[in-house]
């Protein structure tokens, strides 16, 4: 009744906030009465054209201009192009395979074989069953520790910083709601905040609980070919409390997972594991480095592995996490033709989109990746949630990973995937990994990989990587120019389009022209065409490319060349790596003292003497590229 339909020349901010003050006051009467339902054939979405692009590129401009939610705008952009599912039960097929439940069978652990030891003779497997939520005793140990909390002004500040476009639950609460609930301390987000905290202390009725853990299904198109991933969006009040937790405990959450993980509450963590990667390799060059996948990691593992982590890590976290995951969730969806939903329960694992999801992982694997790092001391191991990388010998790296397949699936209830796991040997031969016990569906590659979305390797394969890139920018840059508003166009690119770029240079060293001509001319030009709509001009002169370069706060538009923004992004990741890394990792100090100083000298040369003028950036208005030489362009580019 509080989210009805607002009457066309009212504030929607103010109604709400009058019908919430009803609720508090218990004036059921008038609340019920001013009730206005939304009639047939409302639609949420703008109108879509038959051109599936243009479509696209519509809805990213309603997510911008209606939602003013850029991170919604850049996922439409680069979702795929794939009709709603028409047949009745594909959403229930799809929910089913990705929640195990309570008592579903196992898969058999794998053999543990690799370099010298053979694996153990075959024998018919024991039937296991994944064991339930919490032990008996665990179910009825109520936490004693003070539970965490949270003041009003901190409840707001959250709130302001919300995504009006993040999708809502059940109820269809979405930050853009709490935004009126929370839209400054006075006695209305005081009471709220009193229901927040008891979230937070778990201290919520039966019949609450199992609201408060249902979630929302909702297929989305996971291909082209119409594969689907299903969603579960849970309650936002949930979501809120988790994500204000983790902030609130973030150097707790730091010390218990460094050195090992870094996909939570790590600042950089891509980049300081990226580094660690390369450190290690350029110091032993005949290392290999195993990159391990699991099969559907956050819906699987085992919950029992949180609760004892929990009460003696983070015992202000106990009561809140008992409240979300102590008990069975709902997921509740549609199929198509149906007017009565659907359902199924989640207990295994986390669900997706919860914002405790990525730490509550972490927390389950975190003793056993301590165990295999103790096991195997001269292999560097680091995990960012799911994304697990074991470096080091390759006889070592192989029993390793052999290794947490085996405690993977006994202890964690999950299951490695090797045909989705990559090795990169620089040295070594696949034959002879294969000998060692690399698992023979597992793919070999001496030219390069890919770590957290950057390249580790060779010069080639790190410029066909970062080519497939500024490939990719190009698509989105053709696809962003098919909304009809230019303010749309030019928000897009320079918060979403041109940011994905800046990663890849905090992690690879790309300023040489003569290496990345080429492409930094695809990749400028690419930008430029939103400032070329805007001035009708086919071709920008080279001071007007200069003020779209130029920052907002000094004039300019703010798009970030190639050659502007190379040198000094990775000189920063480099240089805070440079000090951080070795703090974790001792024994790749050295690679950071002697050979890790070459880069950021030439570097810095370089972005000096742009700043001085000594050296022009490629042109621009045409898609004519520098020709790449091979002199030279190995020193920056090598891990």
């Amino acid at each position: 009744m509080v989210l009805a339909p607002v009457p066309q020349d009212s504030d929607f901010g103010t109604v709400i906030r009058e019908r919430s003050a009803k609720v508090l006051a218990g004036d059921w009467t008038s609340l019920v009465l001013g009730v206005r339902y939304r009639k047939l054939g409302h639609k949420s979405q703008p109108d879509r054209p038959g051109d599936p692009e243009d479509e696209k590129a519509l809805q990213a401009q309603y997510h911008i201009t209606k939602n003013g939610s850029v991170s919604c705008a850049s996922r439409t952009l680069r979702s795929p192009i794939a009709s709603a599912p028409t047949t009745r039960g594909t959403l229930t097929a799809a929910f089913q395979k990705l929640h195990p439940q309570v008592g579903d069978e196992l898969p058999p652990p794998p053999l543990q074989g690799g370099g010298d030891r053979p694996p153990p003779p075959v024998i018919e497997p024991l039937r296991r069953y994944r064991r339930p939520i919490a032990r008996p005793e665990v179910l009825t140990d109520a936490p004693s520790a003070p539970p965490i909390s949270f003041t009003t002004e901190e409840v707001i500040q959250k709130v302001r910083r919300g995504d009006d476009g993040t999708a809502g639950g059940l109820n269809a609460t979405t930050y853009r709601t709490l935004k009126t609930w929370f839209l400054k301390n006075d006695l209305l987000s005081e009471s709220l905040t009193k229901v927040v905290n008891r979230i937070a202390a778990g201290n919520i009725s039966e019949d609450g609980r199992k609201f408060l853990n249902a979630s929302r299904g909702v297929g989305i198109p996971k291909d082209d070919t119409g594969d689907l991933r299903p969603i579960a969006v849970g309650h936002i009040l949930l979501r809120l409390v988790g994500s204000m937790a983790l902030t609130k405990l973030s150097k707790d959450v730091q010390k218990h997972f460094l050195p090992v993980q870094f996909g939570v509450g790590i600042q950089n963590g891509c980049e300081l594991m990226i580094n660690a990667i390369k450190a290690r390799l350029k110091l032993n060059p005949n290392d290999v480095c195993i990159s391990c996948d699991v099969k559907n990691a956050f819906n699987s593992f085992d919950r029992g592995k949180l609760w004892q982590p929990l009460r003696e890590n983070f015992p202000s976290l106990e009561a809140f996490v008992r409240l979300a995951y102590m008990e069975e969730g709902t997921v509740a969806f549609t199929e198509p033709g149906d007017t009565t939903p659907s359902r199924i329960t989640s207990s295994v694992g986390s669900r997706q989109g919860c914002s405790l999801g990525s730490f509550l992982y972490a927390l389950a694997i975190q003793e056993e990746l301590l165990d295999l790092q103790k096991r195997f001391p001269t292999l560097l191991i680091v995990a960012y949630c799911d994304d697990l990388y074991i470096t080091g010998p390759p006889t070592e790296a192989i029993k390793a990973y052999h290794s947490w397949a085996h405690v993977y699936n006994v202890k964690v209830q999950g299951e490695l995937r090797d045909d989705k796991g990559k090795v990169y040997a620089r040295t070594q031969s696949e034959a002879d990994l294969r000998k060692a016990g690399l698992p023979s569906k597992m793919k070999f590659s001496n030219q390069g990989l890919k770590v957290l979305g950057a390249p580790i390797g060779n010069a080639d394969f790190t410029f066909s990587f970062i080519k497939a890139k500024v490939e990719e920018i190009e698509a989105d840059m053709d696809l962003v120019g098919r909304m009809p508003l230019h303010q749309a166009q030019h928000i897009l690119t320079i918060r979403s389009v041109q940011q994905r770029m800046n990663y890849i240079f905090r992690c690879v060293p790309s300023g040489d022209v003569s290496f990345w001509g080429e492409l930094m001319c695809r990749y400028d030009n690419a930008l430029m065409t939103v400032p070329q709509r805007v001035c009708h001009h086919v071709k920008l002169s080279a001071r007007a490319v200069s003020i779209a370069h130029l920052p907002q706060d000094l004039g300019g538009l703010g798009y970030k060349s190639w050659i502007d923004t190379a040198d000094p992004a990775y000189l920063a990741s480099y240089s805070y790596a440079a000090k951080t890394v070795p703090s974790l990792f001792p024994a790749l100090n050295q690679h950071f003292l002697k050979l890790g100083m070459q880069h950021v000298m030439t570097a810095n040369l370089r972005t000096i003497s742009t700043l001085v003028g000594l050296r022009a950036p490629p042109s621009y208005g045409s898609r004519a590229s520098v020709r790449r030489s091979t002199a030279g362009s190995t020193s920056m580019t090598d891990p």
